[in-house]
């Protein structure tokens, strides 16, 4: 099988959370949210942009689910399905759509379609092989913010 290359590329960042789009292989998947940045903080940031490791690991919660690997001072990263910002604690959330109003009131990012969006990322990059993730945002942003 062969190596996948997924991208993340962060949109939008605010204190509430964080907005992206995955791609795989230069081809769109979906979209995805995280947790605001919080200085790569333990359940409550996302993680530092630049490459890793990514591979399938069983997970006790999740089953067995895309693990993203070496990243700093954090274990336990991985694509899950939610649709809702509080259902991680730093980890990637694949969404059909990202922040449409439906008249709940909200907290941070939410999405829709998660598990629909999980399913298509995983049928995109096959179990085997350990993959690349590529996690970008504009060299603007301020990450201590």
């Amino acid at each position: 099988m062969a190596k996948a290359t997924v991208r993340l590329t962060r949109l939008n960042q605010s204190t509430s959370g964080t907005i992206g789009m995955l791609e795989v292989d230069g081809k769109f998947a979906c979209m995805c949210f995280e947790l605001p940045w919080k200085s790569n903080k333990r359940e409550v940031s996302c993680i530092p942009p630049g490459n890793y490791d990514l591979a399938y690991k069983d997970s006790p919660r999740f089953k067995r689910r895309l693990h993203v690997l070496r990243v700093p001072n954090r274990s336990g990263i991985l694509f899950h399905a939610a649709n809702e910002q509080h259902e991680t604690k730093g980890c990637i959330i694949p969404v059909t759509t990202v922040g449409r109003d439906d008249g709940k009131p909200r907290i941070g990012c939410h999405g829709h379609d998660s598990g629909k969006a999980l399913l298509k990322l995983e049928a995109l990059v096959p179990d085997g092989p350990v993959h690349e993730l590529q996690i970008i945002q504009p060299a603007h942003w301020n990450r201590e913010t």
